[in-house]
């Protein structure tokens, strides 16, 4: 987990306090947000075979070093950093960062 899962939102913008809850272990929001977390990864394995398989068909077509691959993703949703479980609209680092990747010739 990040440094700040479940962090105190003591000093924070008004909004995130009020949306905070307790994220410490075994509590339900800490074991919902663990949930959220694990079926996020499992999503993610359905993306890695089909980009497998994308990659797989250019490489039999001879095409793969004259292709780029642009991916690009939201930034997802806290799961607990600050104590947010589902919240993704703040104006923090993980909230305004977009990861990207870029693969090409």
């Amino acid at each position: 987990r990040v440094p700040s899962y479940g962090a105190s939102p003591e000093g924070k913008h008004w909004e995130v306090r009020f949306a905070s809850m307790d994220m410490g272990e075994g509590t339900d929001a800490s074991r919902y947000g663990d949930l959220l977390y694990r079926r996020r990864l499992l999503t993610l394995l359905s993306v890695d075979d089909m980009l497998g398989d994308l990659v797989d068909t250019l490489d039999g077509m001879g095409e793969l070093d004259n292709t780029f691959l642009v991916f690009a993703s939201d930034n997802g949703y806290h799961i607990g950093t600050f104590g947010l479980l589902k919240d993704k609209r703040q104006l923090y680092e993980t909230d305004i960062r977009v990861p990207a990747y870029v693969r090409g010739p």
